[in-house]
C-alpha cells in the first residue's frame, strides 16, 4: 500500500467498482478526435478493437490503449486522464439517481460521488452526499477553426469520382475540399433548433425555420447555395425555407444530424471541435430556438438529450446553465436558462444571437447574481468572524449561509481581509479548483433487486466526469489501517492508494496525491528509485528481503538483525512506527497481530521475536487475548465437519479432503454436528469437548506416523479480539486476516481498510460477500487443477493457469495444493497466471521442510528477474512464498533459470 499525507488541505481519493448505467455520457478523446459517447457505446467499441477478458469476480474487462476522458486532479484541476480499464458487470444492487441543476447520474447504491464536505473534497455515497462536485468548464480539444471532412473522417461513405469530387451515397456529389466552417456550423445550429428533413417521391431536402429574421435568412441562403441550390421555397408566412438538395440531405445525415422534436441530439463529433465552431453551432441554435425573457437567455426543446447536450457544450465556455421542466402547449418540454450575469456576459461576447434585437434584450445586473457557491460550515463561519471581528460581516455571513449563497469571490474577499497566511493557505486549493458545487436536488431509487448491467472506468486520476458530475472509480490493509488511525489522531489529511506491486509507472500517480509518502509492505527493493524520484519525503515500512540500503526513513527489520519473514510483518513495522509517534497508540497492536497472522508468521505454532513483544502490548492494552488451543483454521466460521475436512496445517491423514471420514470421526467422539437449526463450530463446543477433540486428533496423527514437528503445529497459540462478537469471524485473528485478504484479492482493499477502521455494517457485509466469492473461486481453482493436472519438473511442481485462475489468487491456490493431496511436500510449487495487461504472474509456495534444506524462493525470484531482459520483470518475497511479474517472452527462460537456482540453493546448504 502507498499512503500519502499532507496538511489539512489534502483530500481523499478512493476507488470503487460497480459504477454507472450504460446510458451515462462522457466526452472521450480518441487518437482521431474527441466525441461524446455513452459508456455502453465506449465499452462496445473498445471490446471490438481491444478484446475483453473475464475476471474471476465475473466482471468483463477491456484494456484500451490510447484514450482519455475528463477527470480531476487532487488539486481539483480538470484534465484529460488516460483510461486504464473499462469494466462491465451485472448487479442486483439498488440503483439510485442523483440529480443536480447541471446534470444527473444513475449509480449503484455503494458507488462514490465526489462532493464537498467541511470545505474538503470527499468521496461520498449517493444517499448521504449534499453538495456534488461538477466541472466549472471543459478545456477545448481541436485547434482547427475549419475542419476538412475527409481528413477528419467525418464521412463514413465517400467514393472518389474521376473529376476529383466525391460521390456520397449514390449520385450525390460534394467537393473534395468541402470544409466545416463557422457558417456551416451556424446553419446546423439553426436546423437543430427548428428544422427537419423530407424524403419523399417528390424529392429529398431540408426544412429550416427562423427564415423570418434576415440575419438567419442570410446564413440559410448561403448554405443552400454552397450545396448547389438555385433557390428555396419559402412557406409559413416567410418563416420556413425549404430546399430540394439530396447532397445537403445526405451530408447532414452522415454527419449525424438526426431525429425529430423529441429525439434530436448534437452529433458526437461536435464536442471535439474548436471553440469557434462550437460557438457558431450554439449561436445558430439559440438564434433559432432561443428567447430573452427578463434579461435572461432561454431555449426550450422537447428533447431532454438535446437540452443536456447544449448544457455540456456551454461548459466549453465556462457557462453554467440550469435545466428544468417546462410546459409548452400542454406538453412537457425542457427549458435551458442562462441567468447569472457573468455567464450572460460570456454568452454575449463569445456566442451571441444572430438577431440584433435579441442581443439588445440581454440585461446585465449591476450587482451580479451569486455564482460559484461554496458551502461552508458554522465552525468555519465562526473562525472567519473571529479573524475579522466585524459583527456586520458576521450577520451577512449568517444571512447568506441560511440562503446558501456564500460564493467563491465573497469567500476570497473575506479571507484576504483576515490577513492570515495560514487561513489563505487553507482555502487556496478550494479557490483555485476548476469545480463548482451543486446542491443535490433529488436522490431517488430507480431499481432495487433487478439485475442491471453497470460499468466503471478506471483512470489515472481515479475518477471521471460523467453527465457533468465527478465520479470515483476502482483499485498491507492492516498496516494501512494502523497508519490511517495514527494520522487521524494527529489530525493529518491523508489518502490511500492500494497497489499489488510498486512499479515505476505508478510513481507519477502517487506524486500527485501529496508531498509526503508512506510505502507499506513494499519499497525496500526500490529504495534507490524512490530516492531519485521522491527525494527524502518518504518512509518505507517493509519487511521483505532487499538490498538492505540504509536510508534515514527506511524501516526494515532485516537492517537490525530481525527476520522479516518470521519475526515481524509490515503491519508490525507500522505499529512500531505508530508507537514511536505516540506511545498511546498501543491499542493498534491488535491490527498488527492480525497482519502478522495473515502473513503466516505464526506458522510454527506461536509468534516469535518482535511479534511476540507486540502481542504482549496488545494483551496489556486488553485489545488482544491469547490462549493455547487447536490451531486449525475456521474455529468460528466453519461447521465442525468442514473444520476437519479443509485442514491443511497440518494435513490430517484420511480426514483432510475425506468428508465421510470426518463425519464418522466426530460421531465416534459423540460430538453433535448440529445444535437446534445451526451447524456447530469449534468455538461453540464446551471446554471439555474441545479437549476431547484435540486429544483425539493428536492420537490420530501419531497413529498415522506424522512427524513430531508437524504434530506440534496442531496445538499452539491462538489469538482473539475480545471487543468483537465471539460469533463473528472478526473475533478470531486468523479469520479476521482471511476476511481482509479476500477484500484485497478482489481489488476491494478499501472495504478491508474500512473494517479495520471500525465499520461493522456496510463494509463488513460487503467483505463477507467477497469472502464467499473468494472461497468459491479457490474451490474452482483447485477443481480446475485436479482436472487439468500438475506438471512435475526436476526441482519443482508447476502449472500454468493462463486466465483460468486470477493472478490475485493463483498463489493461494498453489499453496492449497499441498493440503489437497494433489502434490507431495518434497518440492515447491510454481504457478503462472496472466495479468490483464498480458504479463505473466509467477507465484511460488514451499514448505518449512524445504526452507530447512536451504530453499529461498524470494531470493531466487529476485535474482532471476534481474537477469531477464526488459523493464517489466520484478520479483521477490519470502523464503516460503514469493512472486514475480515478468514479460510473456521471458516465461520459458524464467522457468529454466529457476531449475538451476533451486538446485544450487539446495547444494549450497
Amino acid at each position: 500500500m502507498a499512503m500519502a499525507f499532507k496538511e489539512r488541505d489534502e483530500w481523499v481519493i478512493v476507488t470503487n467498482y460497480d459504477s454507472v448505467l450504460g446510458d451515462a455520457e462522457l466526452i472521450v478523446e480518441w487518437p482521431d478526435g474527441a466525441k461524446r459517447q455513452t459508456i455502453e457505446e465506449l465499452f462496445t467499441r473498445l471490446a471490438k478493437e481491444c478484446g475483453v477478458s473475464l475476471r474471476t469476480d465475473g466482471k468483463v474487462v477491456v484494456l484500451p490503449k490510447n484514450i482519455r476522458v475528463f477527470s480531476i486532479t487532487p488539486q481539483g484541476k480538470i484534465k484529460l486522464s488516460k483510461v486504464k480499464a473499462l469494466l462491465k458487470n451485472t448487479t442486483t444492487k439498488k440503483i439510485l439517481e442523483v440529480k443536480t441543476r447541471i446534470g444527473s447520474i444513475k449509480v449503484t447504491e455503494d458507488h462514490s460521488i465526489i462532493g464537498l464536505e467541511n470545505e474538503r473534497l470527499e468521496a461520498q455515497k449517493p444517499e448521504t452526499i449534499n453538495w456534488v462536485c461538477t466541472p466549472r468548464f471543459f478545456p477545448p480539444f481541436n485547434k482547427e477553426k475549419i475542419i476538412d471532412l475527409e481528413s477528419n473522417r467525418l464521412f463514413s461513405k465517400l467514393v472518389q469520382n474521376r473529376n476529383g469530387t466525391f460521390v456520397l451515397c449514390g449520385r450525390s456529389i460534394i467537393e473534395k475540399n468541402m470544409q466545416v466552417d463557422e457558417e456551416l456550423m451556424t446553419f446546423f445550429g439553426l436546423w437543430v433548433a427548428d428544422g427537419c428533413y423530407h424524403n419523399t417521391k417528390g424529392g429529398t431536402g431540408i426544412h429550416v425555420s427562423a427564415y423570418g429574421d434576415h440575419e438567419c435568412a442570410n446564413i440559410i441562403k448561403s448554405v443552400f447555395k454552397r450545396f448547389g441550390s438555385k433557390g428555396a421555397t419559402i412557406v409559413d408566412s416567410g418563416i420556413t425555407a425549404i430546399v430540394q438538395s439530396k447532397t445537403l440531405y445526405q451530408t447532414m445525415r452522415h454527419l449525424g444530424f438526426e431525429g425529430k422534436s423529441y429525439t434530436k441530439r448534437i452529433p458526437p463529433w461536435v464536442f471535439g471541435m474548436h471553440p469557434k465552431l462550437i460557438a457558431a453551432l450554439l449561436s445558430g441554435y439559440f438564434s433559432g430556438d432561443g428567447t430573452v425573457s427578463k434579461g435572461d437567455i432561454n431555449a426550450t426543446t422537447f428533447s431532454e438529450g438535446l437540452c443536456r447536450d447544449i448544457q455540456t457544450l456551454l461548459l466549453f465556455f465556462g457557462i453554467r446553465s440550469c435545466v428544468r421542466m417546462d410546459s409548452k402547449n400542454g406538453n412537457d418540454g425542457y427549458k435551458i436558462s442562462i441567468n447569472a450575469t457573468p455567464y450572460k456576459r460570456i454568452f454575449y461576447n463569445q456566442i451571441g444571437f444572430l438577431q440584433e434585437y435579441k442581443r439588445e434584450k440581454i440585461k446585465f445586473a449591476a450587482v451580479e447574481h451569486p455564482t460559484s457557491i461554496v458551502p461552508i460550515g458554522k465552525k468555519t463561519l465562526q473562525l472567519l468572524y473571529e479573524k475579522t471581528g466585524k459583527k456586520q460581516f458576521w450577520d451577512e455571513l449568517l444571512r447568506r449561509k441560511k440562503a446558501e449563497k456564500i460564493t467563491r469571490p465573497m469567500l476570497q474577499r473575506i479571507v484576504s481581509e483576515c490577513n492570515d497566511s495560514s487561513l489563505e493557505q487553507r482555502f487556496s486549493t478550494l479557490f483555485e479548483q476548476d469545480l463548482e458545487f451543486e446542491p443535490k436536488k433529488e436522490c431517488r431509487t430507480v431499481s432495487n433487486g433487478t439485475e442491471t448491467t453497470v460499468y466503471d472506468i478506471e483512470t489515472e486520476e481515479g475518477n471521471f466526469i460523467c453527465n457533468n458530475i465527478v465520479l470515483k472509480n476502482s483499485d498491507g490493509i492492516t498496516a494501512g489501517a494502523i497508519l490511517a488511525k495514527t494520522l487521524q489522531r494527529l489530525n493529518k489529511r491523508f489518502q490511500t492508494k492500494v497497489l499489488k506491486q510498486l512499479y515505476s509507472e505508478t510513481i507519477p500517480e502517487i506524486q500527485e496525491m501529496g508531498k509526503n509518502y508512506f510505502f507499506l509492505d513494499f519499497g525496500s527493493g526500490q529504495l534507490d528509485f524512490l530516492q531519485k524520484t521522491l527525494g527524502d519525503n518518504f518512509f518505507v515500512l517493509d519487511h521483505h528481503q532487499s538490498q538492505l540500503i540504509k536510508h534515514a526513513f527506511h524501516c526494515n527489520p532485516l537492517l537490525y538483525g530481525f527476520d522479516g519473514g518470521q519475526e515481524v510483518s509490515a503491519s508490525g513495522m507500522a505499529f512500531l512506527f505508530s508507537q514511536t509517534v505516540d506511545p498511546k497508540n498501543m491499542d493498534l497492536a491488535a491490527l498488527a497481530i492480525v497482519g502478522a497472522v495473515g502473513d503466516m508468521q505464526d506458522e510454527h505454532g506461536s509468534l516469535t521475536g518482535l511479534n511476540q513483544k507486540i502481542a504482549k502490548i496488545g494483551i496489556n492494552a486488553k485489545v488482544l487475548e491469547k490462549r493455547i488451543d487447536l490451531r486449525l483454521y475456521g474455529r468460528i466460521s466453519r461447521p465442525l465437519t468442514q473444520f476437519l475436512l479443509f485442514a491443511s496445517n497440518p494435513i490430517l491423514p484420511e480426514l483432510t479432503a475425506h468428508e465421510k471420514n470426518c463425519i464418522q470421526f466426530l460421531q465416534e467422539l459423540k460430538i453433535d454436528l448440529r445444535e437446534s437449526d445451526k451447524w456447530v463450530s469449534y468455538e461453540m463446543l464446551s471446554p471439555n469437548q474441545k479437549k476431547v477433540l484435540s486429544s483425539a486428533l493428536i492420537v490420530h496423527l501419531y497413529e498415522h506416523r506424522v512427524p513430531e514437528w508437524k504434530i506440534q503445529k496442531l496445538i499452539g497459540e491462538v489469538y482473539s479480539l475480545p471487543h468483537e462478537n465471539n460469533r463473528s469471524p472478526l473475533y478470531d485473528v486468523k479469520e479476521f486476516a482471511t476476511l481482509l485478504n479476500s477484500t484485497g484479492r478482489h481489488n476491494r482493499a478499501e472495504i478491508g481498510l474500512q473494517i479495520c477502521l471500525g465499520d461493522r455494517e456496510e463494509a463488513y457485509a460487503q467483505a463477507l460477500s467477497l469472502l464467499a466469492q473468494h472461497r468459491k473461486q479457490l474451490r474452482e481453482g483447485i477443481q480446475f487443477l485436479q482436472e487439468q493436472g500438475i506438471q512435475e519438473k526436476k526441482q519443482y511442481y508447476f502449472f500454468d493457469a493462463e486466465t483460468n485462475i486470477s493472478d490475485s489468487i493463483v498463489g493461494i491456490v498453489a499453496g492449497m495444493l499441498y493440503g489437497s493431496g494433489t502434490i507431495g511436500f518434497q518440492k515447491p510449487i510454481i504457478a503462472l497466471a496472466r495479468y490483464p495487461e498480458g504479463q505473466i504472474k509467477v507465484s511460488g509456495r514451499a514448505t518449512q521442510e524445504l526452507i530447512r534444506k536451504g530453499l529461498n524462493l524470494g531470493n531466487a525470484f529476485k535474482e532471476i528477474c534481474a537477469e531477464l531482459k526488459g523493464k517489466e520483470n520484478v520479483g521477490g518475497g519470502h523464503r516460503i512464498a514469493a512472486g514475480a511479474k515478468i514479460e510473456a517472452q521471458n516465461q520459458e527462460l524464467f522457468l529454466e533459470l529457476l531449475e538451476h537456482k533451486i538446485e544450487s540453493q539446495f547444494q549450497e546448504h
